[in-house]
């Protein structure tokens, strides 16, 4: 009975407000905030993603190496960027690229997506890569992290090593940090 009543409210929440899930919330989103999010290769998965997020209202931005991929996304209402840095400065960076190099490329270059995201910022790759890779990335996003978190310490300081290397794992939920 009470499913039969919850379904009956998210309909007509529904017919009054389109944007609205049957969370109440605004469609796609847990709590109501639409987010800037970029997407980094469109590929057949990646197009797919990005179209969705579009669909959920959230505000999508679109790199590809092939421009034309992205065509169809921005006739949806997508940006198109022309860099990785652009597709980078939002709350969130999907990356979905065909291998370990690509990914490397991309995420790690001097103006790549780690170079580009804002603290704060997500990056999500959902490319299918090695452990190694995954492991470098999480690497280079931890010393990201520490910078954006103590901007005017250099990691060759003794001290910043004793003041930082206790508060890290618990970030991670790690017990230990290399």
């Amino acid at each position: 009975m009470a499913a039969k009543s919850r379904s009956a409210t998210s309909a007509r929440a529904k017919k009054t407000n389109p944007s609205v899930s049957r969370t109440g919330f605004a469609e796609g989103t847990s709590n109501g905030k639409l987010m800037n999010v970029g997407f980094i290769g469109l590929g057949h998965m990646g197009a797919g993603m990005a179209a969705n997020v579009l669909k959920a209202g959230h505000r999508v931005t679109v790199f590809n190496r092939t421009p034309a991929k992205a065509e169809a996304l921005i006739a949806q209402g997508a940006t198109l960027a022309t860099t990785i840095a652009e597709a980078s400065h939002g709350d969130a960076v999907v990356t979905m690229l065909a291998n370990d190099e690509a990914v490397e490329d991309v995420v790690l270059r001097r103006d790549g997506v780690i170079a580009n995201l804002p603290s704060g910022g997500l990056h999500v790759s959902s490319s299918t890569i090695s452990v190694a890779l995954s492991e470098r990335l999480t690497d280079a996003h931890t010393r990201k992290i520490v910078s954006d978190l103590w901007p005017r310490r250099y990691s060759v300081d003794p001290m910043w090593r004793r003041q930082a290397r206790p508060a890290l794992p618990r970030l991670w939920g790690r017990k230990t940090f290399a």
